[in-house]
């Protein structure tokens, strides 16, 4: 996520979270994962990790064309959260119950 952004301001004061993952393709697909963030990475890291993403997904450096450094992009940082997962969900189309993993 981007650095100075509320949300970055609430993991700060409370670590917990839930992150929900969804299927594009199976829209009976999805995965729960509730937990804590237990590290942030920031900096040179983390930017090059959405980097890394975007060139994957769009083709592109994130947010800006080639050649053109964050500063240059007026680009705000990003951080990385690594999350200590406690109970972990999935649910699948082939079974009608959702599954504790």
């Amino acid at each position: 996520t981007e650095q100075e952004r509320k949300k970055t301001e609430n993991i700060r004061l409370n670590s917990t979270l839930t992150l929900l993952i969804f299927s594009p393709k199976q829209m009976y697909e999805s995965w729960e994962i509730r937990g804590s963030v237990v590290d942030i990475k920031q900096g040179g890291d983390a930017n090059k990790h959405i980097d890394k993403l975007s060139q994957l997904y769009i083709g592109k450096p994130y947010k800006r064309q080639e050649g053109t450094s964050w500063d240059e992009g007026n680009i705000k940082d990003r951080e990385i959260w690594i999350i200590k997962p406690n109970t972990i969900f999935s649910m699948s189309s082939l079974g009608s119950q959702p599954n504790s993993e």
